[in-house]
């Protein structure tokens, strides 16, 4: 439900489609009360009737189709609709066309008429697109190839806050897959990402820094910790493994500072993390603390990761790296 009516509000938000819009908007007053009343087979039934010329009714049919609300998915009729709509200017349809047409990779006419689309979407408001366009100028993928352009058009959308703009920006310069690693621009991304609240971007701006200084780097455990203390439980065990590899000790010798982060972030990481169980990773962890910490450290540490995890409360567990 949340997903129609934010593509629907991209939609009135960027106003493509003129004057068009206002009486496409009216036409659907029931089709929306039906949503609202989760009552996909009549809200699709309603949006049917008026999708002969109404842009918005074909956009939302499409995210109907594709999404499987009260009918099975479907993404050839999904990828029906969103042509029509993208016919209509919609530019968020004209994004989803665009998707269709990349899923048969194999024809590079498609890929060309793909990129159209998303530069198309980009220039009626929705900027991410532009990032999307950007992927295949930089592979030469169905387009001339041209870093510089791709380079361009997603940093000018990362450069008014889209989040996703930032994070294709700083994985450009950091994983070394179209253009060598550039190690300031890449931090400067992962900044900016940082910066603006995400601890996706933390915790990935210090396996950047890991990958590049090494895990005893003291940036990168800080990072590291930075992310997991702000409950983004993919850090967890980075910060574990790194606290493992900084000692803290000039002797090479793992401080009690040190052991004590590996055990929270360890065990945390057992409580939010899927797929961890057969670790051999964690196993190692285990038979070092095992090995170095005192009976009389438990209490204290497990209840400051009980308190950590009621901070952060572990809902569905997450893929975290082994």
């Amino acid at each position: 439900m949340k997903i129609i009516f934010l593509f629907i509000s991209l939609f009135f938000s960027f106003g493509a489609a003129g004057s068009a819009s206002s009486s496409w908007v009216g036409e659907l007053q029931f089709a929306q009360r039906f949503l609202d009343q989760k009552k996909y087979i009549e809200a699709h039934d309603q949006y049917l009737r008026y999708a002969k010329k109404n842009g918005l009714a074909q956009l939302a049919l499409g995210i109907i189709n594709a999404n499987g609300l009260g009918r099975a998915r479907n993404a050839e009729q999904a990828c029906f609709w969103f042509k029509k709509s993208a016919e209509n200017n919609v530019p968020v349809a004209e994004h989803f066309w665009a998707n269709c047409l990349v899923e048969n990779k194999k024809n590079p006419e498609n890929i060309r008429l793909a990129v159209g689309f998303y530069e198309r979407a980009a220039s009626h408001g929705h900027l991410i697109s532009s990032c999307y366009a950007a992927d295949y100028y930089m592979q030469g993928f169905g387009v001339t190839k041209d870093v510089q352009k791709a380079l361009s058009m997603c940093s000018e959308v990362a450069n008014v806050g889209s989040l996703p703009a930032i994070k294709k920006m700083a994985r450009y310069y950091s994983d070394n897959r179209y253009i060598p690693i550039d190690v300031p621009a890449a931090e400067y991304w992962y900044q900016r990402g940082a910066e603006i609240g995400s601890a996706e971007m933390l915790s990935d701006w210090a396996s950047f820094v890991a990958s590049v200084s090494g895990m005893d780097s003291p940036r990168a455990v800080y990072l590291a910790e930075l992310a997991a203390a702000q409950g983004y439980a993919p850090s967890y065990l980075m910060a574990a493994v790194f606290y493992a590899h900084s000692t803290g000790r000039e002797d090479g010798d793992i401080s009690p500072e040190h052991l004590a982060k590996i055990y929270l972030w360890s065990r945390a990481a057992k409580a939010a993390c899927e797929g961890l169980k057969d670790s051999e990773l964690l196993a190692q962890i285990d038979r070092l603390l095992i090995e170095m910490i005192p009976q009389t450290w438990y209490a204290d540490l497990d209840e400051k990761v009980a308190g950590h995890l009621l901070k952060y409360p572990v809902g569905q567990k997450m893929v975290c790296s082994k």
